[in-house]
């Protein structure tokens, strides 16, 4: 199956095997591996045209798929539980295709294996997984590598239309500490990453560096993430970092 967006006069429009069709969705509460609490919703839909689904899966899924570490289970997925939702979804539409809700906030059991790749607020508290941890990026990509195998090697492939995927509170790369008081982050993986940006910002320029930040004794390594600005707008050094 070929899904693609293009468009069709003046507008987004998803295009299957060639023929633009209508994406409505109905997105709704996931399927469990043994019931479909929507299915006579997901049978209206279907029986009104409507034959695309989503409902959130990954780490937020219920259960999830990528689930951590299991008894005789050498990776943390477990994608027998999602073919089992698929089916739920299916026998209420036989004509359903999916979009792939894909949560790749870390979970309490990832961070409790790898607390030091969680972000750090200003208060000393380490809400979940920083956005600058490798080991999650890598992770995440190795996740999502093995989905998408699954769905290829299980057939779905002819189903599935679009996977979108998401971290942060609600899925939509915005850290829930970020939308409340907090400041953040002042984590080692993101102290780490910061640092790299400003060597590629300055142009690995040491001079420009100390010039921005009007510190003559600043240099990359000793550079980190900005304390947090009072809010009265008065001045501090971690206000004048913030140029350039």
């Amino acid at each position: 199956m070929s899904a693609i967006l293009k468009d069709n006069h003046g507008t987004p429009t998803l295009y299957l095997n060639g023929k633009p069709v209508f994406y409505g969705l109905m997105w709704g509460s996931a399927p469990s591996p043994d019931d479909y609490p929507l299915k006579e919703c997901a049978r209206y839909y279907g029986q009104a045209g409507v034959h695309f689904f989503t409902f959130d899966m990954g780490m937020q899924g219920n259960p999830p798929d990528w689930c951590g570490p299991r008894s005789g289970s050498v990776n943390f997925y477990n994608f027998d539980v999602l073919q089992k939702k698929f089916d739920e979804v299916i026998k209420a539409d036989p004509e359903a295709h999916f979009h792939l809700r894909v949560h790749l906030e870390a979970l309490e059991w990832w961070q409790k294996l790898y607390p030091d790749e969680c972000e750090l607020t200003a208060d000393g508290r380490r809400p979940t997984q920083s956005f600058a941890s490798k080991v999650w990026r890598e992770q995440a990509k190795d996740y999502l590598r093995a989905l998408i195998a699954y769905i290829n090697k299980n057939g779905m492939a002819e189903r599935v239309v679009a996977y979108q995927t998401g971290a942060g509170g609600t899925g939509e790369w915005v850290k829930g500490s970020a939308m409340k008081d907090d400041a953040i982050d002042y984590s080692r993986p993101m102290q780490e990453h910061f640092r790299d940006w400003l060597r590629n910002r300055y142009n690995n320029d040491e001079k420009s560096l100390r010039d921005a930040w009007n510190d003559p004794y600043i240099t990359f390594e000793a550079a980190s993430v900005p304390p947090a600005a009072p809010r009265d707008g008065a001045g501090s050094r971690g206000r004048r970092r913030r140029r350039g």
